[in-house]
């Protein structure tokens, strides 16, 4: 058994809500100066919450960008977006 223990000086967790009108099912990656870092999957047509995780969120904020890509493929869906992030915001992202 498992247990979680949340303190109060915890930093608040940064989301992307991905929602995914395409017909196939997408792999989300987030993008710094140094690296990409899978934040998961999002099926054909529905939407998921994802983790930013916390290193890559800078103090104070700053950019990111995101990138979508077709599961198993190399092809691109979605140009890359890049947008401002803060830590403990809501961000969203539609991919038509």
């Amino acid at each position: 058994m498992s247990r979680e223990i949340h303190s109060s000086a915890e930093s608040p967790s940064t989301t992307l809500e991905v929602t995914n009108r395409h017909a196939v099912e997408v792999d989300i990656y987030a993008l710094d100066r140094t690296q990409r870092v899978h934040l998961g999957s999002v099926p054909a047509r529905r939407t998921r919450t994802l983790t930013i995780p916390a290193h890559l969120v800078a103090e104070g904020g700053g950019r990111l960008r995101f990138q979508a890509k077709a599961l198993g493929s190399g092809n691109l869906l979605a140009r890359e977006e890049e947008l401002l992030v803060r830590e403990g915001e809501a961000l969203s992202l539609t991919l038509r």
